[in-house]
């Protein structure tokens, strides 16, 4: 599969959202992750005069013009940080529901065989595992591209490593759910995107686009769900061996 496939895979999702009859499924993960995202940042930004002062305290009197560009510089990095922070606590709290979701899905794509566990503490359970395996993945990868940002010359290069890096762990965060209801290993699922690399590009910079749109970034994940069981069932389509011909 190329990058046009992969993100069509994601415009297909969409269809697919709509014909699946998940209803409650779908509203819920969004409902989740808008409540607990805003919570969290209305938290944040409520502290923000606490940081302000506590940043004050340690310049002395004649940098005291420099405490308002750095409080402002400290609340956006804040910001950015609890936002990842609370979208990781969204996405492990409604994960659950992304697995029973992209079972339903699965299901309406006339796929069998997932091992699914329906029961609460087990589901979160097993969310939390998973979830921990993505980010010990996710983490260095962030931070080096992080650091590529630093670096003299290269850090004009760090806008596109950063869209590309983005594009490819939110390929790997819903691309993985049909393997994990599966119980198929972490590992399956990136030799998979491996060699399809174009595709799940393809699909993650679609899901990087609508993630930056306002509003629209809290109704992405039923429609990212979506389109990644949808990708890894035309992954599994393309390698089956086609029926001989008599």
């Amino acid at each position: 599969m190329n990058f046009l496939a992969g993100f069509r895979c994601l415009t297909d999702g969409m269809s697919l959202l709509r014909s699946s009859g998940s209803g409650l499924l779908i509203a819920l993960p969004a409902f989740i992750s808008l409540c607990i995202v805003s919570g969290g940042i209305a938290l944040v930004i409520g502290q923000s005069a606490s940081l302000e002062l506590w940043l004050a305290g340690f310049l002395p009197d004649w940098l005291d013009f420099l405490g308002t560009v750095l409080a402002v510089l400290l609340n956006v990095i804040v910001v950015i940080l609890g936002l990842w922070l609370f979208g990781f606590i969204a996405m492990v709290v409604s994960s659950p529901l992304h697995g029973v979701l992209s079972a339903r899905f699965d299901a309406a794509l006339g796929n069998r065989g997932t091992l699914i566990d329906l029961r609460i503490g087990p589901a979160i359970s097993s969310a939390i595992r998973r979830e921990w395996r993505k980010l010990r993945y996710q983490l260095p990868r962030m931070i080096a591209v992080a650091l590529l940002s630093f670096v003299p010359l290269l850090n004009i290069f760090a806008a596109i490593a950063g869209v590309l890096m983005t594009a490819w762990l939110m390929a790997i965060q819903f691309a993985d759910l049909p393997g994990e209801n599966r119980d198929q290993p972490f590992d399956d699922t990136l030799d998979e995107l491996r060699a399809n690399r174009g595709a799940a590009l393809g699909f993650g910079i679609g899901i990087a686009l609508l993630l930056s749109i306002p509003v629209v970034n809290f109704l992405v994940i039923p429609v990212a769900i979506a389109g990644g069981t949808l990708l890894r069932h035309r992954l599994r389509e393309q390698k089956r061996p086609m029926a001989p011909v008599c």
